[in-house]
């Protein structure tokens, strides 16, 4: 009968505002990262993250008070770690799903604000999260495309004294774009002028 006895309507409306905020909220969040990364779960996942940390930190609220509100949202943060260290994957020479782990912490942060009560901050740092995930996704295309195309990286230019003396005489041409006022000198293993 305890059960019945902790039926509150107020704090059941209160409750219910708060998860429906996470899981509207999170449900933008997986959207976007659905659509972006056309992987399925991650709707669902972004949904589950964020009504979760909004249920712990609701729970405890109403349990011990703002206090214990404090304590389990730290819970959540180191806790979603571990499930964010799942979908990193690290494959020959590149790493996957850095950004899939910080948007699932952030689900996290955003439903622990819902949790808390805190829905105005909660709609506020959903909104950082997409704008992360939507409006910086230009400027990494933009260092990609660069970097693709040669522009990123710049080869250095030597320049070389051309003659027959020289033991770069190979790279030297009629025409050659090798030249210099001064001699390079070039060290044998030991570490000796050659």
């Amino acid at each position: 009968m305890e059960a019945l006895n902790n039926i509150n309507i107020e704090s059941l409306t209160d409750t219910l505002i708060s998860l429906t905020t996470a899981f509207v909220l999170g449900s933008v969040i997986g959207i976007e990262r659905h659509h972006r990364q056309r992987t399925a779960g991650l709707l669902r996942t972004n949904v589950l993250v964020t009504v979760g940390a909004a249920v712990f930190v609701d729970m405890a609220n109403r349990l011990t008070g703002h206090e214990g509100a404090v304590h389990v949202a730290a819970y959540v943060v180191s806790g979603i770690g571990f499930l964010g260290a799942g979908v990193i994957m690290k494959g020959d020479d590149n790493v996957r799903g850095l950004n899939t782990a910080a948007t699932l912490w952030a689900a996290a942060a955003v439903g622990a604000c819902a949790g808390a009560d805190l829905i105005a901050e909660a709609a506020l740092a959903a909104l950082f999260v997409l704008a992360g995930n939507t409006l910086l996704r230009p400027a990494i295309h933009l260092k990609r495309d660069r970097r693709k195309a040669g522009l990123g990286h710049r080869p250095a230019h030597h320049n070389v004294e051309c003659g027959d003396s020289s033991p770069l005489s190979e790279l030297c041409g009629d025409e050659s774009p090798y030249t210099t006022s001064s001699p390079i000198r070039l060290n044998d293993d030991q570490g000796r002028k050659a």
